[in-house]
């Protein structure tokens, strides 16, 4: 076996012998060959062991530990995670759209305070140039003087609100440079270059004001015109308007110095008087205080809410009138049958009472067109009324008119117009006349117009209609005039005084008037060419009516 191995093996044999005895000889070599092989064992050895948790036993109690033990995460699935992210998405949306909304409310707020500011900028250079005028402008000239002090003189403004908007006037005025003096004239004086001037040398006045104030298109309106006190000229005018008396009044306080200061600047100082004694201080400013301190609590209350233009939605009228009834036949028909029809007249005075409304619903809660249409009615009947037979007889009668339908009314101002259409019925029935007279039912249908102006506390009007009658009762039976016909119409003027501002004092007088076409014809019980049935009367009343938001 020895003599088969080969000469590289015997040669490898010889070195490992070799090897193996100078490592035994050597003790410090065979000491570090023992090294690796005595660490390796020591690792292995110091290695800890893990020890198997024990598995839990039925009926171990692992609360504790269950508690101590972390949740493992769950994992989204695809619909959860496209849910968040489209969450998400709407979230940034929603803020970059309150962001821009934050911006842009920004920027118009920026823009309000900046065109607000350039507005005050521009009247206070209108203001200063205006106070500036009549400067010398050579070279080393000085500054020149103030405007030497003027007196103004303010005359009643017509209108709605006269007294309060003149009581603006005078403060806006009298806080002008260059106005030593407002006074107010309560005498009335035409607007005109003459009335002018005496005023203004009777009230030794550089200047005098005039105002007129209306109503128009549901706002307040103030024109205010300056004439001269030396020659009446017009020197300036300015209109003024607000949604209510507040709004006007703080229109007035803020613009009249500088839309007049021209005016104001060229009103020549007046004459210097004769030397007199001193009059006593007037308290004129402290009366317009006083009542612009009264003013004060119902100006902020239209303040918060601004007149629409309401007009008035409700009036009532509530009266007598004394009348008397002529029922007479005209043109005497003899070549029928050989009749002779009695010419006759009934009539007789009597009182009736009255009471008329009308009421536009739309007026309660909003102006304009619609607002001046509404319903009218009226109702009236007679007591203490007689008749008297052209025989003598005194006999009772019975007598009543009611009437409802629609009304449009047309404000001019303070003036109004009307235009109406109704149905009615006006009764006038004989009691045991014997035939003699016929009763009368007059069913109609009233085209009307009407009228009411106002003049200060006084007012006039008028009432025209028409009566197309359909029936008349029993004068149009067989017994009577079968084949009449019959129309008729009314016309009424009144005048009034306004003690108050919802109240009027009235009186008026009317007349009623049917006129008859009897077309008889012969064999006719009754032969006539026609009759007329008339009514007059006076009339004493009072009307009221619930104040719109414009009064």
């Amino acid at each position: 076996m020895i003599v088969s191995l080969s000469f590289g093996r015997w040669l490898a044999l010889v070195g490992l012998l070799t090897l193996l005895l100078f490592t035994t000889g050597n003790p410090a070599l065979a000491q570090t060959a023992k090294k690796p092989a005595a660490a390796a064992k020591a690792k292995k050895k110091k290695a800890p062991v893990r020890a198997e948790k024990p598995k839990p036993e039925p009926g171990d109690d692992l609360g504790e530990e269950a508690e101590e033990e972390a949740p493992k995460p769950k994992k989204q699935t695809r619909a959860e995670k496209a849910k968040a992210e489209k969450e998400k998405k709407a979230k940034a949306q929603k803020e970059k759209a309150e962001n821009a909304k934050a911006e842009k409310e920004e920027k118009a707020r920026a823009e309000k305070e900046a065109k607000a500011e350039k507005e005050k900028k521009a009247k206070e250079e209108k203001a200063a140039a205006a106070k500036g005028k009549g400067k010398g402008k050579g070279k080393g000239k000085k500054e020149a003087a103030k405007p030497p002090e003027q007196r103004f003189v303010v005359l009643p403004v017509d209108g709605p609100n006269g007294k309060k908007l003149r009581g603006y006037v005078v403060s806006a005025l009298s806080k002008v440079e260059g106005v030593s003096d407002v006074s107010e004239e309560d005498s009335k004086r035409e607007n005109s270059a003459d009335a002018a001037i005496a005023l203004a040398n009777e009230q030794q006045a550089a200047a005098v004001v005039y105002g007129t104030a209306a109503r128009k298109r549901g706002q307040y309106v103030l024109d205010v015109q300056i004439r001269s006190g030396t020659d009446g000229q017009v020197l300036g005018e300015a209109s003024f308007k607000g949604a209510s008396v507040a709004k006007l009044k703080q229109r007035i306080d803020n613009d009249l110095s500088i839309e007049l200061a021209d005016a104001i600047a060229q009103a020549k100082p007046a004459p210097e008087p004769e030397p007199e004694p001193e009059a006593e201080p007037t308290d004129e400013p402290e009366a317009v205080a006083k009542e612009e301190a009264e003013e004060e609590e119902p100006a902020a209350e239209e303040e918060s809410a601004p007149v629409k233009g309401r007009p008035s939605p409700l009036e009532i009228w509530l009266g007598f009138r004394g009348f008397s009834r002529d029922f007479s036949y005209n043109e005497d028909l003899h070549q029928f049958n050989g009749s002779v029809q009695e010419q006759s007249t009934y009539g007789g005075p009597g009182v009736a009472g009255f009471l008329s409304l009308r009421w536009y619903p739309l007026a309660h809660f909003q102006g304009g067109v619609l607002s001046h249409i509404g319903l009218q009615g009226g109702y009236e009947r007679g007591f203490l009324t007689r008749a008297k037979s052209p025989q003598g007889r005194e006999l009772d009668v019975s007598y009543q008119e009611f009437m409802v339908g629609l009304r449009g009314r047309i404000p001019i101002g303070r003036h109004e117009l009307g235009v109406s259409a109704s149905f009615g019925q006006h009764e006038f029935t004989v009691q045991d006349d014997e035939l003699l007279l016929p009763d009368v039912k007059y069913a109609y249908l009233r085209p009307a117009i009407d009228g009411r102006f106002r003049f200060g506390k006084g007012l006039a009007g008028f009432t025209l209609g028409y009566r197309n009658v359909m029936s008349a009762g029993q004068i149009q039976d067989d017994d009577w005039y079968p084949n009449s016909d019959v129309a008729g119409l009314d016309i009424g003027l009144f005048g009034g005084y306004t003690p108050t501002g919802s109240y009027d004092l009235m009186a008026g007088v009317d007349m009623r008037r049917y006129f008859y076409t009897m077309n008889s014809e012969p064999g006719d019980p009754r032969i006539a060419g026609g009759a007329v049935d008339q009514y007059l009367s006076f009339w004493l009343g009072v009307a009221w009516h619930l104040a719109g938001s414009d009064e």
